[in-house]
Parts: structure tokens; C-alpha cells; sequence
């Protein structure tokens, strides 16, 4: 019989500039692919997509609630709301893998 080994799914270590909505927040973002803003908590986003196959023009919008997070990616998507994947700042990540650490040491002993 095999030895058990303890497996974790792996974090992704991605890391994203983002910002924190409030009320007030207002910001405007262009790219490529996307035009994008933010006022009044309304995120509105008009993304285009051209290939010598298909041609795509999406319009978005969303509406944010005070607290949401919202990341970019500059070279693709700009913003965006990442839906049902838990967000956390660097010192937040360091903590949550420091506690992994712990219970693995303890499964080991």
C-alpha cells in the first residue's frame, strides 16, 4: 500500500492592482480591447474583439456595491469583478499560507 501525503490545491500567486469601490469612486480605463467606467457605482464596459474569424462587441454593465473589489489586468480585460473566488490582499495571502503550514506540521507530527 502507498505511503498517504497530504495535497493542497495551489493558491494562484497571480498578483493584480485593484481597487476597493466606495460611492464616490470614478475612474476611467482604456485599452486595446476595452473601454471602461466607473461612476455612481455603475461600471459600465464596452469590449470589442476583432480576428479574421469573428468579430465580437460586448456591452456591460454592473452594478457594484460599496466594498466590492475590483482588479485589472492592463494588456486584456481591464477591470474586472471576480465573482465566487475570495480575494485578499498580500499580507492576507502570507497569512493564509502560514496557517496552512501550521496544520500541515501538525498532520505530519
Amino acid at each position: 500500500m502507498s505511503k498517504k501525503q497530504v495535497y493542497v490545491i495551489l493558491p494562484d500567486t497571480k498578483c493584480y492592482y485593484g481597487v476597493k469601490v466606495k460611492q464616490k469612486t470614478k475612474l476611467e480605463f482604456k485599452n486595446d480591447f476595452v473601454e471602461q467606467k466607473i461612476e455612481n457605482l455603475i461600471f459600465t464596459s464596452k469590449m470589442v474583439q476583432e480576428t479574421e474569424e469573428f468579430e465580437s462587441t460586448v456591452h456591460l454593465k454592473v452594478n457594484l456595491k460599496e466594498g466590492d473589489i475590483l482588479l485589472l489586468e492592463e494588456e486584456k480585460r481591464g477591470y474586472f469583478l471576480p465573482r465566487d473566488i475570495p480575494i485578499g490582499t498580500i499580507d492576507e495571502a502570507f497569512s493564509e499560507l502560514d496557517f496552512l503550514r501550521k496544520q500541515i506540521d501538525k498532520i505530519k507530527e
